[in-house]
């Protein structure tokens, strides 16, 4: 057994659920195993592995609701809210007696001015949540702005490395056709000497099947996807 075959696994079998949980679907994963052990009747007996491939379900992913954190001036908001509603009643109750009692009069000054002073606090506690607001949604705005940053840093890394790996391919590609090349013209010369000799020189030909099946296995050994030579 040559070192291409060795890393093909022991059964279709295998190699059927490997191929189908590397992400194929079902046609390609059964061509692709016809294709490496050079048969075409593998698909009825390939069904059993494609049951069992189909019986292993992904439990779903149960999406939690989403826990909304109180903010830190919620409750000074609530506490001075309360005080103002207290202060409008109270200043509700005072306002006919204040008209002819002095004393009454004197509590409604005072509830006046803690009213006022109550609605400013309010006032100063909107304005400091909103800036709140408006610098966590700056921090939440920066940090995803450094995130799509660093992604698109990566992406021109990750770009170099692929422009390098692709002439790798193309390089690969080109020994390929000039190796079949020279594969095709010893055949041709073979085929010459045969026929010279009076022997059926169309044997010695590579077929299309056999070359296909060369880079086939190439490719599996590699862990290259195949799914597109079909």
């Amino acid at each position: 057994m040559n070192a291409a075959s060795s890393t093909v696994p022991s059964s279709p079998h295998k190699l059927y659920l490997a191929r189908r949980g590397a992400g194929l679907d079902h046609a390609t994963a059964v061509r692709d195993v016809e294709h490496s052990y050079g048969r075409r009747d593998l698909g009825a007996k390939l069904e059993l592995a494609r049951a069992e491939h189909e019986a292993v379900k992904p439990q779903a992913t149960v999406k939690l609701p989403e826990v909304i954190e109180p903010h830190p001036l919620d409750a000074p908001m609530v506490e001075v809210g309360a005080r103002i509603r207290e202060l409008t009643d109270a200043r509700a109750v005072l306002a006919l007696d204040a008209l002819s009692d002095q004393d009454a009069h004197e509590r409604l000054v005072t509830v006046e001015r803690d009213l006022a002073a109550a609605e400013a606090e309010r006032d100063r506690l909107q304005l400091a949540r909103h800036e709140a607001f408006r610098r966590e949604h700056e921090q939440t705005l920066q940090a995803e702005q450094e995130a799509v940053r660093v992604a698109l840093e990566r992406t021109r890394h990750l770009q170099v490395e692929r422009d390098q790996a692709e002439a790798k391919l193309a390089k690969a590609a080109a020994d390929f056709g000039k190796a079949l090349t020279f594969v095709h013209e010893i055949a041709a010369d073979q085929t010459a000497a045969l026929n010279a000799a009076g022997e059926q020189g169309w044997r010695v030909v590579p077929s299309p099947a056999a070359t296909r099946a060369t880079l086939t296995r190439a490719l599996h050994s590699a862990g290259a996807p195949t799914d597109w030579l079909s």
